[in-house]
């Protein structure tokens, strides 16, 4: 049994949600690895629209998957510079 990037975009969406989160952002990656990241976008929107909460343009940025320790730095700078 496994998981796919579907439902790990559904549960880590609904985790928050549970914790009270209202304006839950995600970083996906560059249009040449939709495959992998498209799903998990599809299921943090699903996750919000089964609780009526509104997906956000300005919460949803791309990342730089293909550079070392770009997954990491990069959300950080995100927050900071959109004030989320």
């Amino acid at each position: 049994m496994g998981i796919d990037n579907w439902t790990g975009g559904l549960i880590a969406t609904e985790h928050l949600i549970k914790l009270g989160h209202q304006r839950i952002g995600i970083i996906t990656g560059p249009d040449e690895m939709a495959l992998l990241t498209l799903p998990g976008l599809t299921g943090y929107s699903a996750a919000l629209a089964e609780r009526n909460i509104p997906t956000s343009p300005e919460l949803i940025t791309e990342g730089d998957f293909t550079t070392p320790g770009r997954v990491t730095k990069e959300p950080w700078r995100y927050l900071k510079t959109n004030k989320v």
